[in-house]
């Protein structure tokens, strides 16, 4: 049994994440610092942690209760960006256990115009900047869709032009894939395992696997250019229009949804913590291809 760490505790989908870390027989601990997050009545343990705007203090929480849990897996990409920022100052007591990508990887794929640019530098087919609308303005930094807006008339395009921290992307219809990927602590491939968003309000809420050759070398083409490490998540367009593949954007992280893959036969989170302590993961696994899967939200009233 280990001691995983994970953020985000008040997000929707923590009790499931929790109760799938602790089905593998883990000892889990939720840190938030939110007032009321859910998942501290579902953690073993549970931190009050310092906001991230305070980045010195955000460190030194971490480095103080460091002997008190084995992974760290932030879910919060200011908290990835951060830390990456910070590596080479932080001790080996506290890098020792945590398990992300290098700093460039988390930096470039945080940063949507660097991004886009990293696309067009190593041929990876990507969503095309917009000139016009209808566009789809996306900020330069930022998590789930927070600032993202579909642009649809002049004074619309006008009112978002006057933002210097964003771009404008043309607005693509067409199936969305999210894959979950497991990448070895060198950047190697290990596996990668894609799903439709059927439907989505944030994280997805139905899902269905759909394992994809073609998807699954545009990916394994994205792990080759950037030194991932550990869980990632890779967002695809298959546009109506064209029927090209087009990278929307990688997360360097697990996702809010790796749990559908889970149910599916590749749990990467539970890969991911015996790879980073046991240098172990599955040779096989037997996946149930187009499976679905639907979320829903329950009320809970703690006792």
């Amino acid at each position: 049994m280990a001691r995983i760490l994970l953020s985000a505790m008040g997000t929707a989908v923590a009790p499931s994440i929790i109760k799938s870390i602790q089905a593998e027989g883990h000892f889990v601990i939720g840190m938030d610092a939110g007032e009321h997050p859910t998942g501290q009545f579902f953690a073993d343990d549970f931190w009050r942690a310092p906001l991230i705007k305070n980045k010195q203090g955000y460190i030194n929480f971490l480095v103080e209760k460091s002997n008190q849990f084995d992974v760290f897996f932030p879910y919060i990409d200011e908290e990835l960006v951060l830390l990456s920022e910070r590596w080479g100052h932080l001790p080996d007591v506290l890098k020792d256990k945590i398990f992300i990508s290098c700093a460039e990887a988390i930096q470039i794929t945080d940063d949507k115009i660097e991004f886009h640019k990293f696309c067009k530098e190593n041929d990876i087919p990507c969503v095309e900047l917009a000139t016009t609308f209808p566009a789809y303005y996306k900020p330069r930094s930022g998590r789930g869709g927070n600032g993202h807006s579909v642009i649809t008339t002049q004074d619309e395009w006008d009112y978002f032009s006057k933002k210097t921290e964003g771009m404008f992307q043309e607005n693509i219809r067409g199936m969305e894939y999210t894959i979950d990927v497991l990448t070895g602590k060198n950047g190697e491939w290990i596996f990668g395992l894609p799903r439709k968003r059927l439907s989505a309000k944030g994280v997805s809420t139905v899902g269905q696997i759909d394992v994809r050759q073609d998807i699954l070398d545009l990916c394994k083409k994205c792990v080759e250019a950037l030194d991932f490490k550990g869980p990632i998540n890779i967002q695809i367009f298959e546009c109506d229009k064209t029927g090209r593949l087009l990278l929307s954007e990688i997360n360097p992280r697990l996702s809010g949804s790796y749990l559908f893959c889970a149910q599916a036969g590749f749990n990467v989170a539970a890969e991911s913590i015996a790879l980073f302590l046991n240098d172990e993961y599955p040779k096989d696994r037997d996946i149930a291809d187009q499976k679905i899967i639907w979320r829903f939200y329950e009320e809970f009233i703690p006792a």
